[in-house]
């Protein structure tokens, strides 16, 4: 499912340098779109700047993305993100942000959390290990 969202940001330092137009994220997590499969689709939604992986994808499909969309690709792993598949396409895209560390992605302050699972193959939650990243 796709939808939009717009957002008023507070500060227009990182809109300086494009004139004020706006930045422009696919926010992606859980489950793919098939949708974004047609090229037709995408034209449709228009240029975006990046795509924020939110947990709970391959990265084989958020490399798709980017590749699909021309973008870089920032992501996080969700508790599903272990094992199998995950590990087997986890070449086909950069590595996941570290949780609980700030990084600044086009003069954006962004503060990624994983939500990290307790081994490979559950998605059991590790809620202590969530909760330490965060303070």
């Amino acid at each position: 499912m796709t939808r939009t969202l717009s957002v008023v940001w507070p500060d227009p330092g990182p809109f300086a340098a494009r004139n004020g137009a706006p930045i422009r994220l696919l926010a992606a997590s859980d489950m793919p779109d098939p949708a974004l499969e047609y090229e037709t689709n995408r034209v449709g939604i228009g240029p975006i700047d990046a795509v924020i992986g939110c947990g709970d994808l391959e990265p084989g499909y958020l490399g798709f993305l980017g590749d699909a969309f021309g973008v870089p690709v920032a992501f996080v792993r969700g508790n599903h993100d272990r094992g199998g598949q995950w590990t087997e396409s986890a070449a086909d895209a950069p590595q996941p942000l570290a949780s609980g560390h700030l990084v600044q992605i086009e003069g954006i302050t962004v503060a990624p959390f994983e939500w990290p699972g307790l081994k490979p193959g559950t998605a059991q939650r590790d809620e202590t290990r969530a909760w330490l990243d965060v303070v």
